[in-house]
């Protein structure tokens, strides 16, 4: 599955449970939640990490702010 239609289909799910956060993606699966710092970096030793996709999850009010 493409992480565009993986986003679009938990988006309302991440954003309740994990809003102002950074996960992570990797085929198909979050495997890592975390806190927005200036450097991002996934563990080391994971062979997955160079191929993860990585993203923001807006907090509800952003989607206020928006409409």
């Amino acid at each position: 599955m493409d992480y565009d239609r993986w986003v679009k289909k938990h988006l309302d799910e991440l954003v309740r449970q994990h809003p102002g956060k950074v996960i992570a993606v990797y085929r198909g699966k979050l495997v890592a939640v975390g806190e927005l710092t200036k450097k991002f970096s996934p563990r080391r030793g994971r062979r997955h990490h160079r191929t993860a996709f990585a993203m923001e999850i807006p907090r509800p009010e952003d989607f206020e702010a928006i409409l």
